[in-house]
């Protein structure tokens, strides 16, 4: 976005390394009964760091093992504004309730461990999440001919990038976009540890 806002060409990602984990399956994990835990085969948290053409960053988390339903924001660390946004939960409405049976039947949020105490549910979840919008948007394009926000050719790129980028994961390299190793294997020696692939 940034490179498109300044006229110049889109800032693509240069190298991408990453750690997966499997919290839930470590030999010392306590099970509570909260956070679900029979997961095969996949990872429960994981932690991506994106370093672009520019030399700018990102970081992306992302974990199934966390309380307190599904959380999502974007963050902006910028030279001139500091800018969050909350995706999930929508924070346009806070409901307390005192008894848990009094929401029995009432749909709050997703993954949510408990409806008794604060929460904030969406009013119109599937409106606010921006479902409704990105499906019109399909339709739209369909109908009237018009060219999508993100073009079939940059997605279709992107995939193909992760997909040959996946058996990386497991020897720990971090590849840069031109396919070099411009690092040291970042990978750890633990079964439930991996480290991960770039585009």
């Amino acid at each position: 976005m940034e490179g498109r806002a300044t006229g110049a060409a889109p800032i693509r990602p240069a190298t991408v390394s990453a750690r997966v984990h499997a919290l839930t399956r470590l030999p010392g994990y306590r099970d509570a009964g909260h956070l679900r835990a029979d997961y095969e085969e996949i990872e429960d948290c994981g932690a991506l760091h994106v370093t672009f053409a520019d030399g700018t960053v990102a970081d992306v988390f992302a974990s199934e093992i966390v309380l307190g339903g599904v959380y999502n924001w974007l963050e902006v660390f910028a030279n001139n504004h500091r800018t969050r946004c909350n995706l999930n939960p929508i924070d346009a409405l806070h409901t307390y309730n005192p008894v848990e049976e009094q929401l029995d039947d009432v749909y709050v949020v997703e993954k949510i461990g408990t409806k008794q105490g604060w929460s904030q549910p969406a009013p119109d979840e599937d409106w606010m999440h921006g479902y409704q919008q990105e499906l019109a948007h399909f339709y739209e394009c369909f109908r009237r001919r018009h060219r999508p926000a993100m073009r079939r050719r940059a997605g279709i790129r992107d995939q193909r990038r992760a997909v040959r980028r996946l058996p990386l994961r497991r020897t720990g390299r971090r590849r840069g976009a031109g396919g070099r190793t411009p690092g040291r294997a970042v990978s750890s020696d633990r079964p439930a540890s991996r480290a991960a692939w770039a585009p």
